[in-house]
């Protein structure tokens, strides 16, 4: 199921806990673990992302880089500034100031120009899970407790809203143009065209860029900065597909032996099909490329807060990003009190549907 239809079913009562059913093991490799724990609410656990599919894989934040321009600018090997942990948002947009120009030289910044990098409406919160900020977390004992609000938390997303202001060096596709035609002509098309070094949006552009003239590479989501430890890998919550177990299920064993089975051979072989999916025509198939797929695909990241939409504090924070416009501590000072409210009403349906 989508993730956009999770919180219905969950809240009504019509899913069945996946630790009553036998052979379910979140810890065999075959479903994604990190999924398993952020989806765990009051100590039951409904919901999990599993191998049987891999739109969750293509649906991985991720970016990729022109390495025609790359070296036309004379910028670094970008395998290494990842591999050195100098892969930030600031190394993102420094590297981008550097290749943006009005190429035609017409005092405006359209889709005829060159940029830094473009993106979709959703990077907003590629970048923010990416930078270590989640708008909420489940806690060991299962309570849901909100991490947006912090002075951290508010501090990024101000930092990100700043690089992507830059609409001279940015280029967002979803915004530039009402005519949905267009828009999409350049969700893929500005990079395939050569007119951005980065493209930034999930795994599932890398097949849709197979004929492009130039050789392209593929990275993590850059970090916030050099302290943070990890490159992390946040999963587009919306169309996140999640694994449910209907409450109204009367065979569970069978069930269980089945999705164990599947998840197994979608670990064993569909996941490989994918890198080679993936790693066709320019993006070929290289240590560096392997290396780099390796390195998305083992920290995702899910955020509660970003699926559940508490309050409407991941479509508020979508709006500012896409609009340009709006102060993020007062936007969510009004909406805190409805936070608080959806995460009490979602726990006291679980404890009740328990």
């Amino acid at each position: 199921m989508r993730g956009s239809e999770y919180n219905k079913l969950l809240t009504s009562g019509s899913l069945s806990d996946l630790t009553l059913m036998p052979h379910f093991e979140p810890d065999s490799g075959y479903y994604d673990k990190a999924s398993y724990d952020a989806l765990s609410i009051a100590g039951s656990h409904y919901g999990v992302v599993s191998n049987i599919t891999m739109n969750h894989n293509l649906l991985i934040f991720s970016a990729y880089f022109n390495k025609v321009m790359l070296d036309d600018f004379g910028i670094d090997n970008m395998y290494d500034t990842v591999r050195s942990g100098k892969w930030t948002i600031d190394r993102m947009y420094e590297i981008g100031k550097t290749v943006a120009a009005d190429t035609d030289s017409d005092g405006l910044f359209t889709e005829k120009d060159r940029y830094g990098f473009t993106y979709i409406v959703d990077v907003s919160e590629g970048f923010l899970n990416a930078s270590g900020v989640n708008i909420a977390k489940t806690s060991s004992d299962g309570s849901i407790v909100k991490t947006y609000n912090t002075e951290t938390a508010l501090t990024r997303m101000q930092h990100i809203f700043d690089i992507l202001s830059d609409t001279a060096t940015s280029f967002n596709v979803h915004k530039r143009s009402p005519d949905p035609n267009i828009t999409n002509k350049l969700e893929t098309g500005m990079f395939t065209d050569g007119n951005t070094l980065i493209s930034l949006a999930g795994i599932y552009y890398a097949p849709q860029f197979r004929d492009m003239k130039d050789d392209f590479g593929i990275i993590p989501f850059p970090k916030y900065d050099e302290t943070q430890t990890d490159y992390i890998s946040p999963v587009f919550s919306n169309p996140l597909p999640i694994t449910v177990i209907p409450r109204t299920n009367s065979d569970l064993e069978s069930t269980g032996i089945i999705l164990a089975e599947m998840s197994y051979h979608g670990y064993t072989e569909l996941l490989p099909a994918l890198y080679d999916t993936i790693l066709t025509g320019k993006c070929a198939r290289d240590d560096d490329s392997v290396e780099m797929l390796d390195m998305i695909f083992s920290k995702t990241e899910y955020d509660i807060g970003m699926l559940f939409d508490f309050g409407g504090v991941r479509t508020k924070v979508r709006t500012i990003y896409q609009e340009l416009d709006g102060n993020f501590a007062s936007a969510f000072a009004s909406l805190d009190t409805k936070v608080d409210k959806n995460i009490v009403d979602l726990i006291e349906a679980v404890e009740e549907n328990k």
